[in-house]
């Protein structure tokens, strides 16, 4: 493919509407790149199992001819070549599932502030995130393990007077290789592959306390792995709050192949390794906005001075 890891980015300030349009058309983009290695790829093994099937006849065809089983081995050399020359295109595949997750997200801001201006940067290319991992050459036994952090997206708005809304994305990627060689009746040479995805979204809402005020928590419970967490700081003029919601997977995959193993996770559906959804960032902001109210007029004037009169 004629594609540069990196060029699926999305940064810069303007108003909702015109995200919409660069979204829709990187999504565009992303698309049919994917829809083409698709084709590419159905195309080679194709021809692939053509030639293994012309191969096989023509061993059979040599087996009654020269009425000889050298022509067993000529099936068997000539599906081996067509299986070796012809190799379909690394599954190279970028995905929709981060498009789908920023085009939510806008959509979600398009309501609160349709024409506020929306600072945005966001990488919809997740083989940037994806270490580069493979194991050494020979049959020894080798464990090779890697890990790489990716902020993928980031923004912020200020669509309400008194309140500044900005959001994080961080994954960090893990992906572990193994080769071991068992010794039993026959010598096997077993290779494993492991994936892990962990996932931080990050909410922060500034508010000025003049206009809301916060409302008290009873009972706060303990949160658990992968619960969502609130924490209101005090800032000068009002407060911030901090949401957080922490979430890791693990999976193994079939092939030591990174490229294709994760292919497969995707057309076995398994959106969970490629991400989390965009409700889970929607429902952390709803959550913080949840923890304030409308500010009273006697919460906004200024305590009076100790010793002065009532």
């Amino acid at each position: 493919m004629a594609d540069v890891t990196g060029t699926y980015e999305l940064k810069g300030i303007a108003p909702v509407t015109e995200w919409r349009q660069r979204i829709d058309a990187l999504g565009a983009r992303i698309h049919a790149r994917d829809a083409e290695l698709v084709k590419k790829r159905a195309a080679v093994k194709r021809k692939r199992n053509i030639a293994i099937g012309v191969a096989v006849v023509a061993g059979i065809v040599v087996c009654f001819a020269a009425e000889s089983a050298y022509g067993i081995g000529v099936g068997i050399i000539g599906a081996i070549a067509a299986a070796f020359l012809l190799k379909p295109p690394a599954a190279d595949f970028i995905g929709e599932e981060r498009v789908t997750f920023v085009r939510e997200l806008v959509a979600l801001l398009a309501d609160i502030a349709p024409k506020g201006p929306l600072r945005f940067a966001a990488q919809l290319d997740p083989r940037v995130g994806v270490p580069l991992v493979a194991l050494p050459k020979g049959t020894k036994d080798a464990l090779v393990s890697k890990e790489k952090k990716e902020a993928w997206l980031s923004g912020s708005i200020a669509a309400i007077p008194g309140l500044r809304l900005a959001w994080q994305v961080t994954e960090w990627r893990t992906v572990k290789l193994a080769r071991k060689t068992v010794r039993r009746r026959k010598i096997k040479v077993k290779t494993k592959a492991k994936f892990a995805l962990a996932t931080r979204l990050a909410v922060r809402l500034d508010v000025d306390r003049t206009l809301f005020a916060l409302k008290p928590v009873a009972n706060p419970q303990r949160t658990q792995d992968g619960d969502s967490q609130v924490e209101v700081r005090e800032r000068p003029g009002g407060w911030s709050l901090r949401g957080r919601r922490d979430l890791a997977q693990k999976t193994p995959l079939w092939t030591v192949d990174v490229a294709d193993g994760l292919a497969k996770l995707r057309e076995q559906g398994k959106a969970e390794f490629f991400g989390q959804p965009a409700a889970m960032l929607i429902n952390l902001m709803k959550l913080c906005e949840g923890r304030l109210s409308p500010a009273t007029p006697s919460a906004t004037l200024p305590a009076p001075a100790k010793g002065s009169a009532p």
